[in-house]
């Protein structure tokens, strides 16, 4: 696509855009991105591709056939929301702004209720990274995202500089055809939230009432329509400004998007017939004139389908049972989609989106949730080892996470057993600390001091020997309290403990404490043994106690996001993976870097070393997963083969 960079200067507009539209004109069409044409920004053509077609690639069943599926941001509670969504706008700015010095960021913004309080938390976000004294600005923010203010000071002590916002240029993805002042009116609103302008108007503008929390972007750098003209003229102007700033600029670095119920993105209104789809896809007009009457402003200005779609990044934030539910019948390979029922389809299938939600949208995590929600089974969690270091650091805090999730049971309980003699609430002023710090990096459904306290409701402490009896008789007695008449019961013992206590501690649950009203759980952690003769005799001894479908030998290393992390960078990414190979990859080095040291653990480290503790586990986990063949599938034993495969080509170390 071709578009001139004089357009939009002064004198008979009209007759301009014609003559730009002209020599714009289409030379062929494609089924998808292109950047092929010199023109100002990338096109998604699919003039050639039938609206209403049973299969192709805008009438899809569902965005699971799409070549890159959206990037979900599932939060559970609106600051969460908020947080999340002003985080990666502002991100994408700074990550713009710091390619070079003459960078500059175009950023569409949509308009409606759901985005203004990200964006007054981005203007947050922008002054304390300019604002030397952190504090300060971390009460602003607190303002709206309460419980991210620890993280705001933080990323503002860690600022090297104030963003450059001279350089960055924001338009309206559509606007209502109502004056700059009105209360419908998208770019009041936008001046209110995002720029600070208290009464939504310019600063330098009589009436105006700036304070000293004005974001400080250069009138000049607003493209937004003039709704004091006559329409017709208001779209010329607005065509104009904006072919100028493109023509400037040669991108749009990120548009933000909504869903409204009838499955409009921006004002482009739904069902659109052949005609208004293409349109809306035609690349030359880039601002339309849309009528609704289901929605406050009956005449509309918005930019083309072409264009958003044409954008780098596309962001959508939804918010609300409803629109995630519409969402989702997008999602839902039943029956075929088309872009003229649902016109974010092009915007997805253009590439490069990311979607931040409340509640959550993944539909898989929400039909477990509601699998949970209606098992009546009560789940009980006994962490033998719960005052020592891998329950603290670990164990609680997944158990943590997964309740902040939603992902436990509506009943259960967990029970922490260990030999240091402390009270429940000594043992929960230890845990807490690291779950206090988990509770901003969760999508949430509320406070972190709400959900502390919840979760410290569903926890009880006992003090106990592993090689004791009576002590595992009063432990069955508790659970059996806590349990209370629920007819189906599972529980899950987890060894947080050193193999050595192993087969005694499940000796005495088994006979103390073995469930009777349902399933039975054995979860042993690293290291298992000392070598290959004491593994195999624990195995043993276990599998005389266990049936093998009882028992879960984990490492918790595969837990963590590096190392989930590598099967997608090694199969996942087209441009890294044919580089993991012997021909490109001179030598490989896995480090193990730890700040903190034997922390109380001296007499762990006596008995078994710090190879035992990470090297034939750990390291030689993430070993594998560098060094393995593209598995068969992402199923448990497929990746189990091929890194067998792997350990088979090493010789023993002696």
């Amino acid at each position: 696509m071709y578009l001139p960079s004089k357009i939009g200067q002064k004198g008979d507009e009209v007759d301009k855009m014609k003559s730009a539209n002209e020599e714009a004109s289409p030379s062929g069409s494609s089924s998808g991105r292109s950047t092929k044409s010199s023109g100002v920004f990338p096109t998604f053509s699919v003039a050639a591709i039938p609206p209403r077609a049973a299969v192709s690639s805008l009438a899809t069943r569902g965005i699971f056939d799409l070549s890159e599926r959206p990037k979900e941001i599932s939060c559970r509670n609106d600051d969460a929301f908020v947080a999340h969504g002003a985080y990666l706008l502002f991100n994408a700015i700074k990550r713009k702004l710091t390619e070079s010095s003459y960078a500059k960021v175009v950023i569409g913004l949509s308009g409606g209720s759901t985005p203004l309080p990200i964006y007054s938390a981005l203007r947050h976000l922008a002054l304390a990274s300019a604002d030397h004294e952190p504090g300060r600005a971390a009460t602003h923010l607190a303002t709206a995202v309460p419980e991210f203010s620890e993280e705001l000071q933080r990323d503002a002590k860690g600022s090297d500089s104030a963003l450059d916002w001279t350089r960055v240029f924001f338009f309206l993805v559509d606007e209502r055809y109502v004056h700059p002042t009105h209360a419908d009116s998208n770019q009041r609103s936008i001046r209110k939230h995002l720029l600070g302008q208290p009464n939504g108007v310019a600063c330098d503008q009589p009436g105006a009432e700036c304070g000293g929390d004005v974001l400080p972007v250069p009138e000049k750098n607003l493209i937004f329509p003039d709704t004091s003209l006559p329409l017709e003229d208001c779209i010329v102007k607005y065509r104009s400004a904006l072919l100028e700033l493109l023509a400037a600029t040669q991108q749009i670095d990120l548009v933000t998007l909504g869903l409204g119920p009838d499955g409009h993105i921006a004002s482009i209104f739904p069902p659109l017939s052949e005609e208004d789809l293409k349109e809306q896809m035609n690349p030359n007009p880039i601002v339309l004139h849309t009528t609704t009457s289901r929605f406050a402003g009956f005449d509309r200005i918005t930019v083309s389908l072409q264009l958003l779609c044409g954008a780098h990044q596309k962001v959508f934030f939804l918010k609300g049972d409803e629109k995630i539910r519409l969402w989702r019948d997008m999602q839902d390979d039943a029956r075929s989609k088309s872009v003229a029922e649902f016109p974010a389809l092009a915007v997805l299938q253009s590439g490069n989106v990311k979607v931040v939600a409340v509640p959550p949208l993944d539909v898989h995590e929400e039909h477990l949730q509601q699998q949970l929600r209606a098992d009546r089974t009560f789940l009980s969690v006994v962490v033998l080892g719960a005052s020592g270091d891998l329950a603290h650091k670990k164990t609680y805090p997944a158990l943590f996470s997964l309740f902040c999730e939603g992902l436990l049971p509506p009943h259960f309980h967990i029970v922490g057993y260990a030999r240091s003699k402390m009270t429940f609430d000594q043992f929960w002023e230890k845990i807490s600390q690291k779950l206090k710090s988990l509770s901003s990096f969760f999508c949430r459904r509320a406070s972190a001091i709400d959900l502390l306290a919840s979760f410290k409701s569903h926890c009880s402490y006992l003090q106990g020997l592993y090689d004791r009896p009576a002590d595992f008789a009063n432990l069955g007695n508790h659970l059996k309290e806590v349990e209370g008449d629920a007819e189906q019961v599972g529980r899950v013992l987890y060894l947080a403990l050193p193999p050595d206590v192993f087969l005694p501690s499940v000796k005495s649950y088994r006979q103390s404490c073995w469930n009777t009203k349902g399933w039975n759980r054995v979860v042993v952690e690293k290291p298992f043994g000392r070598d290959l003769k004491s593994s195999d005799k624990l195995s043993a001894s276990l599998m005389a106690l266990l049936r093998e479908r009882e028992i879960f030998r984990i490492d918790h290393y595969l837990g963590k996001e590096m190392s989930l992390s590598l099967t997608a960078l090694r199969f996942a990414n087209v441009a890294f993976m044919p580089l993991f190979h012997r021909d490109y990859v001179h030598s490989v080095r896995i480090t193990f870097k730890e700040q903190s040291g034997t922390w109380r653990r001296g007499g762990y480290f006596d008995n078994y070393g710090i190879i035992r503790d990470v090297m034939q586990n750990h390291m030689i986990q993430l070993l594998t997963l560098v060094a393995m063949e593209r598995p068969a599938s992402l199923k448990d034993d497929d990746i189990r083969d091929e890194k067998v495969k792997v350990l088979k080509q090493m010789p023993p170390v002696s």
